[in-house]
């Protein structure tokens, strides 16, 4: 099969054309050298008011990007992707900072743990609205509450829609 010659031209006009694309955002990523500007805090400031003639001197200097750097002290960033992990004293659990949303239409039932693949799991019951549910110490409950805290009498959890930390009680029947 032949490839006449208007494809042949359309092919070299399209690979011109992704070359110069690729050099053109190459240009465009490659870094530039920079020359910050930094206004010092004014220092020789003469303020006449003359019928409301106000005249300020400041001084501007330029610093260049390397001594500005050596200037600024370290920032430590922190990594996004890592996870955030939630800790909270026993201390706290009987004061009023931990809010309880204990109450007859949500109750805490209790946990059971038990050995999966040599690591201890723990599974959470709850009473909602008169139906029992199950979840795994990992799972959001009601899609909303992550458990924090699980003991035998209460269950300290993080309600992921205000953020804020709040405990459910054990009542019994």
């Amino acid at each position: 099969m032949a490839i006449n010659r208007r494809t042949k031209v359309l092919l070299v006009v399209l690979v011109v054309v992704w070359v110069i694309a690729i050099v053109v955002l190459m240009r465009m990523s490659s870094p530039k050298p920079v020359v910050a500007t930094v206004q010092s805090a004014p220092q020789n400031i003469q303020n006449t008011t003359n019928n409301a003639n106000l005249s300020t001197n400041a001084q501007v200097s330029n610093i260049s990007l390397p001594d500005l750097q050596s200037i600024l002290p370290d920032a430590s960033f922190t990594n996004l992707f890592s996870p955030y992990v939630v800790t909270i004293p026993e201390e706290l659990v009987g004061t009023d900072v931990i809010e309880d949303i204990t109450s007859p239409q949500f109750k805490y039932v209790g946990y059971i743990a038990f050995m999966e693949k040599g690591k201890e799991e723990k599974k959470v019951f709850i009473l909602s609205q008169n139906q029992f549910i199950s979840a795994n110490e990992n799972d959001l409950i009601e899609s909303r509450y992550k458990p924090v805290i699980i003991t035998s009498t209460y269950l300290v959890v993080l309600d992921t829609q205000d953020g804020r930390i709040k405990k459910v009680s054990y009542i019994s029947s």
